[in-house]
């Protein structure tokens, strides 16, 4: 039996990726120096040639196992189902486009081999672009161990987020399909990369980084999600809240996780929500308001925002205290009041914003009873 198991999810590989890619991850894994494993390829009902290709690849090397899914699935869903077949004692995640040295898992293994308490090793890696001109690197400043408690982990985790290179690692196989299935909890289908992982670390899993440039990720643009979305409203204004509503969500499905004794970790995780809709609110401003009079409405949210930006954490691990829990109910005041309320006056009794008040309302209503 192999060592390692390599899944991949493909789906229309050719048409959205373009021609060669997808061979070029294969070949790069083929290539590899360390030869003990599987690669497992489940097909999303592709329209294109990309089962055709993986069908040659899965003929010429019988380390290739190939099928077509039953039915259409969310990308991550793939994962789920193709996690059924791991037998092996590690497990790895590819991308149909991204590439690897050739060392790469020869020293991630050895890594995960040297240090039994660790259950992922994950490699440093660059951006790699179309032509396949290497970039700038994935973690140019920060290269993070997860190997202290439980506590110290997921906070790190979740202020930092760096899905990649993290789950581009090699696992151990009982810690990754521990911490499945990847879930989807709104229509977006957004992070559930992060709330994986936030569970893996909830579940006290460890990981360490082998901090060389091994992983190429390619560099491919990557837009905010938004005709794609059937709920998703088309003024710029809303979609920030549409995207606000999604981080709320996302901290509702992370603390379902968190142990009611980590009264800490929710604090940390409401904090990192709040974070992360800053650069959003910047990003909605530069490419998708074009109308002068939403620009400027935006530009004064955005002024407001810089209030809660500087009530945010500035360390990863704070002290559980009274303060902590007075600032993040102060921040959580903000984001209703001189925000989502401000708003709402200009937009009128949009149920968007409601219901984001709603679901902001039930969280700080829980984080109080918590903290009693």
């Amino acid at each position: 039996m192999a060592e390692l198991t390599i899944l991949m999810p493909v789906y229309n590989s050719i048409s959205r990726n373009g021609g060669g890619f997808l061979q070029q991850a294969l070949n790069s894994l083929l290539a590899q120096t360390f030869t003990d494993f599987e690669i497992h390829i489940l097909d999303n009902q592709s329209i294109d040639g990309t089962a055709k290709i993986c069908k040659q690849y899965a003929l010429k090397d019988n380390r290739i196992k190939f099928s077509i899914d039953t039915k259409k699935r969310f990308p991550e869903g793939g994962i789920n189902k193709l996690a059924d077949t791991v037998t092996t004692k590690y497990l790895m995640i590819a991308c149909c486009d991204d590439l690897w040295n050739h060392y790469c898992i020869e020293e991630l293994i050895k890594i995960l081999k040297s240090n039994p308490t660790v259950d992922m090793v994950y490699p440093n890696g660059t951006f790699v672009d179309i032509h396949n001109h290497i970039g700038s690197p994935l973690l140019p400043k920060i290269a993070f161990d997860y190997t202290s408690s439980m506590e110290q982990n997921f906070c790190l985790n979740i202020q930092f987020r760096n899905v990649v290179p993290l789950v581009f690692g090699i696992f151990k196989s009982e810690a990754y399909i521990n911490a499945l299935p990847f879930i989807p909890f709104d229509k977006l289908k957004a992070n559930v990369d992060n709330l994986f992982l936030a569970k893996f670390f909830l579940n006290g899993c460890k990981a360490k980084i082998y901090d060389r440039e091994l992983f190429y990720y390619r560099n491919r643009k990557r837009d905010l999600i938004i005709n794609a979305v059937e709920d998703m409203p088309n003024n710029p204004i809303l979609i920030w809240i549409y995207y606000i509503n999604h981080q709320l969500k996302f901290y509702k499905m992370v603390a379902k996780d968190i142990p009611n004794n980590k009264p800490l970790l929710n604090l940390v995780a409401i904090d990192s929500c709040i974070r992360c809709i800053g650069p959003l609110l910047s990003w909605i401003i530069k490419d998708l308001t074009n109308d002068a009079f939403e620009r400027n409405i935006l530009n004064t949210i955005h002024e407001k925002y810089e209030i809660l930006r500087n009530l945010l954490l500035t360390t990863s691990y704070p002290q559980l205290t009274p303060e902590l829990y007075e600032d993040t109910y102060r921040k959580m005041e903000i984001l209703k009041t001189r925000i989502l309320e401000h708003i709402l006056n200009i937009v009128t009794e949009d149920k968007l914003i409601l219901e984001t008040i709603g679901n902001l309302n039930g969280i700080k209503e829980n984080l109080q009873l918590k903290s009693n």
